[in-house]
């Protein structure tokens, strides 16, 4: 749904929330075969595809306002991440320890995303600015969550599959977030619809009212106006 609306409307922040999809259909594929890949692919690679889900996200929100998608902290979050998850898995094998730093690296990437938008909330409409923040804040509500529930967890299996009823809460967890961004990007193209047409009532108003050549008042307005006075 994603890609064909991307095709249809062609605005460029709308590629990225493609690529958000596409990356977490393709994080879950490599969770549910996790235990049958090698570690590398199955906790290394999926970890960094989760990061690179986010990124995508908060790409799309700053192209959304004008601002330049890459960011230069993000090659620290990877950086971050991948010495994680290299320890976790090879020294000490900790799902828990995995989710934390996961966790806490995507958190301050929206913590980071919420600060820009507030500095640059004048560049699109207030409604959007709204929507934006909402969803941003809820998600690290969210990464928040996962944080303290890894650190009062004593399962200290190595595969989340492994986990029980664990493995229910991560997915549950991540079917959350997704329908949260899904939404924020139903509700950014529904909002910009609207005001889009609102800026086209407004012109063809004032072409209706307003004389192009002189741009004076003309008769119709004179009309609009007498009605108006006597309402």
């Amino acid at each position: 749904m994603s890609f064909i609306i991307y095709k249809v409307r062609k605005d460029k922040y709308l590629i990225y929330y493609y690529l958000t999809f596409l990356t977490l259909s393709l994080t879950y594929l490599l969770l549910f075969y996790q235990k049958t890949l090698p570690e590398w692919l199955g906790f290394i690679v999926t970890n960094l595809l989760v990061l690179l889900s986010q990124l995508f996200v908060v790409t799309g929100v700053r192209v959304l306002y004008s601002l330049k998608p890459f960011i230069k902290s993000s090659i620290l979050y990877f950086i971050f991440i991948l010495i994680g998850m290299i320890y976790y898995t090879y020294v000490d094998l900790n799902i828990n320890a995995r989710v934390i730093i996961v966790s806490f690296a995507l958190a301050i990437m929206l913590i980071e995303l919420l600060h820009t938008i507030n500095r640059n909330k004048n560049k699109v409409h207030k409604s959007i600015t709204t929507i934006v923040i909402a969803s941003s804040s809820i998600s690290l509500l969210i990464w928040f969550s996962r944080i303290a529930f890894a650190i009062f967890n004593e399962n200290s299996a190595g595969y989340l599959i492994d986990q029980g009823l664990t493995v229910g809460i991560y997915y549950f967890i991540g079917m959350i977030t997704i329908s949260i961004w899904f939404s924020l990007y139903i509700w950014i193209e529904s909002t910009q619809s609207v005001i889009s047409l609102e800026m086209k009532n407004k012109e063809l108003s004032q072409l209706a009212l307003i004389d192009n050549l002189t741009g004076l008042a003309n008769r119709h307005y004179l009309e609009y106006d007498i009605k108006n006075f006597n309402d």
